[in-house]
């Protein structure tokens, strides 16, 4: 097992020299050629997960040759799998863990517009401005990214919106407006305004504004 692994690293080593895959890719490789359940995970592998819970794997443990050190509840947000998500939460993984980059299961979820496990991450719990190591948070993320219903949630959630960039000195609203992104410009400039949001009310807040 030991000489498959290194010889892995010494094969992903190459192909990051080779400029065929960037680091995150490499982390991901590592996690799928570790197994266990973070590859599982990773996976949206349902039944495996449950194995490998039932058999006695720690739930929060990364793979152990995951550069970033992801928890499987993160590789689940970046699978898609709602099931996995919502059955990794229920055998008690840490909704606010923190990665190499110390972002957290629900920075994930906004930067892929995972609004569904977004809101399960919500309802367990998850700290809706927590920042990265790089200054990163959800809300952010979101804007960036274009994902309208994370950000609706977020903001349903308490998201703060006056939080600012530590690298551009933007607000979710200022990024919003550099990017173009109309709909989601005016929803927080209300928001920050000082109207209540909450999911019920987020179509009348949205009437009228286009991309």
């Amino acid at each position: 097992m030991k000489r498959m692994t290194k010889g892995f690293v010494r094969f992903a080593a190459g192909l990051v020299a080779a400029g065929l895959v960037t680091v995150g890719g490499l982390g991901t490789l590592f996690a799928q050629s570790d197994g266990g359940l973070a590859a599982a995970a990773l996976r949206g592998d349902l039944s495996g997960c449950r194995r490998y819970v039932e058999s006695g794997a720690p739930v929060d443990a990364p793979a152990s040759s995951d550069t970033l050190r992801r928890t499987p509840l993160m590789l689940a947000v970046r699978s898609g799998s709602v099931p996995v998500v919502r059955f990794l939460l229920e055998s008690g993984a840490k909704v606010d863990a923190r990665d190499g980059r110390r972002a957290t299961a629900l920075l994930y979820a906004a930067e892929r517009g995972r609004d569904g496990i977004a809101a399960l991450l919500l309802s367990a719990g998850a700290s809706v401005d927590a920042r990265d190591r790089f200054g990163d948070w959800p809300l952010l993320a979101a804007v960036r990214e274009g994902n309208q219903a994370v950000v609706e949630l977020l903001l349903a959630a308490g998201a703060d919106t006056a939080k600012r960039s530590r690298y551009t000195d933007m607000t979710a609203e200022e990024l919003a407006r550099s990017l173009g992104r109309t709909s989601l410009e005016k929803l927080l400039s209300r928001v920050a305004s000082g109207d209540c949001f909450s999911l019920e009310g987020s179509q009348p807040l949205l009437t009228g504004a286009a991309e």
